[in-house]
């Protein structure tokens, strides 16, 4: 994250950073990086530039998030076919099991012009699913 100041006026200019009121030492640049941010790093941010003719300040807040820890991905299937027909779609966790019959049915749907679309809303929870689709007699 990288705070930056311009000042316009008579130079030279120079810079003091602060947090939540508190001295910043050392940061007496135009700009300001902070790396590895934390919670506690949140609040407002100061910096008051001079010259020869008097100081201003200028103030920025920073917000810091939590990383989400709670995103999942789904699989979103587009499943094509005959216009009409009905269709089953299924998965397993292991491929090596090719008895279509003993996979566990996720939906059956007779197929219309725009195909189907089917969102594996369980898929977070098992990473390793293979689908099948197979035409109803």
């Amino acid at each position: 994250m990288t705070f930056s100041v311009v000042a316009s006026g008579t130079p030279p200019f120079s810079y003091q950073w602060y947090h939540s009121a508190s001295l910043l030492v050392g940061q007496t640049a135009a700009t300001l990086t902070l790396t590895n941010l934390q919670s506690t790093d949140a609040g407002t941010y100061q910096v008051a530039v001079a010259n020869a003719f008097g100081t201003t300040n200028s103030a920025a807040t920073l917000a810091v998030n939590d990383a989400c820890v709670d995103l999942k991905m789904y699989a979103g299937l587009n499943i094509a076919g005959q216009v009409g027909r009905t269709y089953v779609l299924k998965f397993t966790t292991d491929l090596s099991n090719t008895n279509f019959a003993t996979w566990t049915p996720l939906g059956t749907n007779l197929m219309s012009p725009s195909g189907w679309f089917y969102l594996d809303m369980d898929s977070p929870f098992s990473p390793h699913r293979f689908y099948g689709v197979k035409l109803l007699p």
